[in-house]
């Protein structure tokens, strides 16, 4: 999993057993430079940037820790136990007003924390179903992947609301991941399927 930290800075998190880092990585002038890598405690699913630190996600057990761009932790989330606000949070993104997103894939849920990873809120709806990439589109505005659902949901966080708005038929199967631009708005979505390709869309 990969996420900019900043327009220069990028983070590329290991997801496999023997690799349990997460690598910055420099971006100046349209060249990629090799940066700090940071270690983390177990197998590393989400990564985003939250100011200037680095925000990751374990599911196994559930935790989530701010880190400082040299390794040092700064904020943990430990789940209590069965009745918590996590059992697999998978992938997670942070908005431009500072609060990080995160989706439980085993809930069907969308979780707020602020910076010191404090829970604000949580979401969810029927549409939403094992979601995985999500990407933050504007301050109070989500787009998230609904895996089993083979669709792409938009969230507003202001209200709750869900909405469905790519779905099989636009070509969306097990999407995992996505990004989007917004000089060109455009959705770039990777999907597990036969192709394992990117799809982009234009998102008006």
């Amino acid at each position: 999993m990969r996420n900019m930290l900043g327009r220069e800075l990028a983070a590329v998190a290991g997801s496999s057993k023997k690799v349990k880092k997460v690598q910055l990585l420099h971006i100046r002038g349209g060249r990629l430079t090799l940066g700090t890598v940071l270690d983390v405690k177990r197998i590393c699913w989400g990564v985003a940037g939250s100011g200037d630190n680095v925000v990751v996600s374990y599911n196994s057990p559930p935790w989530l820790e701010v880190m400082n761009t040299d390794g040092r932790v700064l904020h943990q989330y430990q789940d209590p136990g069965a009745a918590s606000t996590f059992k697999y949070p998978d992938f997670l993104t942070t908005s431009n007003d500072g609060f990080i997103y995160v989706a439980d894939l085993f809930l069907d849920t969308i979780t707020k924390l602020d910076s010191s990873l404090k829970v604000l809120s949580t979401f969810s709806d029927p549409q939403l179903e094992g979601p995985k990439g999500i990407t933050s589109v504007s301050e109070y505005q989500l787009l998230v992947c609904s895996w089993y659902n083979d669709s792409i949901v938009h969230v507003n966080v202001n209200s709750g609301k869900m909405t469905t708005i790519l779905r099989e038929e636009d070509g969306i199967v097990r999407p995992r991941s996505l990004a989007y631009c917004p000089q060109q708005r455009k959705l770039f979505v990777c999907t597990e399927n036969k192709t394992d390709r990117i799809q982009v869309y234009q998102i008006d």
